[in-house]
């Protein structure tokens, strides 16, 4: 929610509020960071003269995650397999974790039809994630903050792991990439004929009242 946060400070041209708003989600979470791209507009990617303040921006953002980092490594240090899978060529640990799931939700271990609600209800979460995906890069609205930080996380999707994707209760991949579900929901037009689209992209809160439910 942090990201959003900052996405809003932004939109009310609080640009520094949004930094600071950034910096601190990136402490919460390492991939929030990543929504330092909702100051990446057209003009100022393409005016070298902008280039300096970007830069400051971004590494601002990063300071406060990197100086934990550097403080942990200090004092506890850093395990040498930290990290491990969270990352894989691009689509790999999607299909994986799709096939895995649909034959989790429809088969046993005998390979004989069995329905399985939990490997199910992951399942039409990783599909939501898919129509989100497919959404923001077949419609580039690069003059939106939203679609410029829901595009970056819809890349991190391509390439995120098998540690990330795996499991099939409490995937990791959803709680990563919420602030593309949140972009998407910003950006799809509210008429009636983009309400399929509008509800196959929400799936995943099926998922997510499950888990707070159960």
């Amino acid at each position: 929610m942090l990201v959003a946060i900052g996405v809003f400070l932004f939109e009310r041209r609080r640009p520094f509020l949004a930094t600071l708003v950034l910096a601190v989600s990136g402490l919460a979470k390492e991939t929030n960071i990543l929504g330092a791209t909702l100051f990446a507009r057209r003009e100022s990617v393409l005016s070298p003269r902008q280039w300096p303040v970007l830069i400051l921006r971004g590494a601002l953002i990063l300071a406060p995650l990197v100086l934990w980092l550097l403080y942990i490594e200090k004092v506890v240090g850093l395990a040498g397999s930290g990290g491990g899978g969270n990352f894989s060529w691009p689509f790999v640990g999607w299909a994986k974790q799709v096939v895995a799931l649909w034959c989790g939700a429809f088969f046993n271990e005998a390979s004989d039809f069995s329905f399985q609600l939990t490997p199910f209800r992951c399942l039409l979460g990783v599909l939501a994630l898919t129509v989100q995906f497919i959404y923001l890069v077949v419609r580039p609205q690069w003059e939106s903050a939203w679609w410029r930080v829901g595009i970056t996380f819809a890349l991190l999707m391509a390439v995120i792991g098998d540690a990330v994707w795996e499991g099939d209760a409490n995937i990791a991949a959803f709680r990563v990439l919420l602030p593309m579900q949140l972009a998407f929901n910003v950006l799809v037009p509210y008429s009636r004929r983009w309400w399929p689209v509008l509800v196959m992209g929400n799936l995943s809160l099926l998922t997510e009242l499950y888990t707070i439910l159960f």
